[in-house]
Parts: structure tokens; sequence; C-alpha cells
């Protein structure tokens, strides 16, 4: 959908901010086993937020009707403010990484969705940096961008990592 400014770049403020929020929740009068617990699963989350990115834009964006119309549109122009309304992710990180967790551990969702929330803003700016920086040659964001690009540019069938191409490794989709 395309979006306002203030719509587009709200999550790239307000899942940072919520993650600090819920950093604070869960370290407060917290034992040293539970930090390790949390840092665990903090990174945990992290990583299974790559997987869930690879994969919300492989199938969901790339293969549901409703999505590839919208997915189609960043596509035709890539330059401009498209994306999901502000919170959706948001609220599909609660969803999917802190609902299922939390009867068993709250400290394990909290610590779940706080990685998953700071992989989906690194994922929301990385994106915006593929389209609108140049990134110095040789670096990972350049990496990365022309990786993108490839998506964009020679075919939508691979290359569907944008934080990272390890997904598009994994599941031999990379595009060279």
């Amino acid at each position: 959908m395309r979006q306002s400014a203030i719509s587009y770049f709200a999550d790239m403020v307000l899942s940072p901010l919520l993650a600090v929020v819920l950093c604070g929740v869960a370290l407060v009068n917290i034992t040293r086993l539970g930090f390790v617990q949390w840092l665990a699963a903090a990174f945990a989350g992290a990583a299974f937020w790559t997987l869930f990115e690879y994969a919300m834009h492989r199938v969901i964006y790339h293969h549901f009707p409703v999505f590839r119309g919208y997915h189609g549109a960043h596509h035709a122009s890539p330059r401009a403010y498209i994306g999901a309304p502000p919170v959706v992710a948001t609220g599909a990180v609660f969803l999917i990484g802190f609902a299922p967790v939390a009867a068993f551990s709250p400290l394990t969702a909290n610590g779940v969705s706080v990685g998953m929330l700071l992989g989906y803003t690194v994922y929301a700016l990385v994106h915006h940096a593929c389209h609108f920086w140049t990134p110095r040659r040789g670096t990972y964001l350049h990496r990365l961008r022309l990786h993108h690009a490839l998506h964009h540019h020679r075919s939508d069938e691979g290359n569907f990592g944008v934080t990272t191409p390890f997904w598009d490794h994994v599941f031999g989709t990379r595009i060279r």
C-alpha cells in the first residue's frame, strides 16, 4: 500500500521503542540465569526473524494474489513509500513470536519478541537503504543492496532475503 512518509517510517521508530520497553520489563530484577535465558531467546528471535522475512517474501508476497498485487506495486515503483500499514509487522511478531511461547515462559517470549522486533527494524532499515542509499562499495550493506537489486531487476524468483542471503543459499533461491 502507498503510504505517507510518517506511516512508512513509523515502524522503524515504534518497533525499536517497543523492544526497549520489553527489555525494561524483562530485565527488572532478573537473575543471571534468567538473563542468559532471555539473551538466548533474543538471539533466537533475531535469527527466526530472518527465516520469517524470507518466507513472507517468497511465499506470501510472491504467491498470494492480494499480497502479490501490493508487492508488485513495490517492484514497479521501488522508490515509492509502499509497504504494510504500521503495526502490522509488530502485530505479527506478537502473534507468531510472543503468544505461542508466553504460555510456557513469559521471559523467553519476551526475549524472542525483542529479537524479532529488532530483526524487523533492521529489515525495514536495510530494505529502505537498498532502494534509497548508495552504500560504500565492499560493505555488507552494499552486498545486500546488490543481492536485492538482482531480485528486482533480474528475477523475482530468487534473492528473497533482504537482511541476509543465508536462506537463499539454504533453499537454493540465490541469484548470482
